[in-house]
C-alpha cells in the first residue's frame, strides 16, 4: 500500500502558461458534480472517481489566481458497464465547475511536467509516498 504525496512546484512562465492553456482549451462538455471523489482510491462503488492531481496557478505573491483538479473513473465493475461515466473529469475549482476532460489533454499534462524536470525546472516541496 502507497500512502502519502508529492507536491512540486514548476518554475518558469513558459510551463505556467502552456499549462494553463491544457486546461482551458481541453475542459469538454460542463458535468454534474460525481457523487463520489477523493483521494483515495474506491474501488467498490462504480462510479467512483480518484483524484490524480491538483493544479494551482499562483500569482508572485504566493496568492492562488486559478485552480484545477484531475480525477480519473476507478471501479472493479467489467470494462464497458460504466459507459455513462466520462473517464477523466477536471474541476475548476474557483468556479466549483466540473467538466469532462481528454486523455490526451492529462498526457500533454504529464509530458509538460515531466519536461520541466529533465530541464531542472521542477523542485519538490514535499514527498510523504511511503
Amino acid at each position: 500500500m502507497i500512502m502519502g504525496g508529492v507536491v512540486q512546484q514548476i518554475k518558469g512562465n513558459a510551463y505556467h502558461e502552456a499549462l494553463y492553456r491544457v486546461f482551458e482549451q481541453n475542459k469538454g462538455k460542463k458535468i454534474d458534480e460525481p457523487a463520489n471523489y477523493a483521494w483515495r482510491l474506491n474501488l467498490d462503488d462504480p462510479g467512483a472517481y480518484y483524484k490524480n492531481g491538483q493544479f494551482e496557478f499562483l500569482d508572485e505573491k504566493g496568492t492562488s489566481l486559478k485552480r484545477f483538479d484531475i480525477y480519473s473513473l476507478q471501479s472493479a465493475a467489467p470494462e464497458g458497464t460504466l459507459s455513462e461515466y466520462p473517464q477523466i473529469v477536471v474541476h475548476e475549482y474557483d468556479e466549483n465547475q466540473w467538466y469532462e476532460f481528454n486523455r490526451s489533454a492529462q498526457e500533454s499534462i504529464e509530458q509538460l511536467i515531466n519536461t520541466a524536470s529533465m530541464n531542472g525546472f521542477l523542485t519538490i516541496i514535499s514527498d510523504t509516498v511511503a
